[in-house]
């Protein structure tokens, strides 16, 4: 009689840590859910595009300044072939 006492109080012992590992993975599989497609995720992708069009902007106005001065840049480089040229 007390074999099988013991044996009953090892089956709800198995029991109990079945059930509360199911609740744990339960628990694990809601916070990887909650990385993946949480707020945090989100607002992270918000940033990344909003730094990306910032970026794309600055590089644009860039590239207009270097556009207008262009003609600039091309007098300046030919400035001393006139001075070795004429001198």
């Amino acid at each position: 009689m007390v074999w099988f006492g013991l044996a009953r109080w090892k089956m709800k012992k198995i029991i109990w840590c079945s059930s509360s590992t199911n609740l744990e993975e339960k628990k694990n599989v809601a916070t990887i859910l909650s990385l993946v497609g949480g707020e945090l995720v989100r607002a992270l992708l918000i940033q990344i595009q909003k730094l990306k069009l910032d970026i794309d902007t600055a590089m644009l106005e860039l590239d207009q300044i270097l556009k207008a001065n262009e003609i600039n840049f091309a007098i300046l480089a030919a400035l001393p072939a006139f001075f070795l040229a004429f001198c």
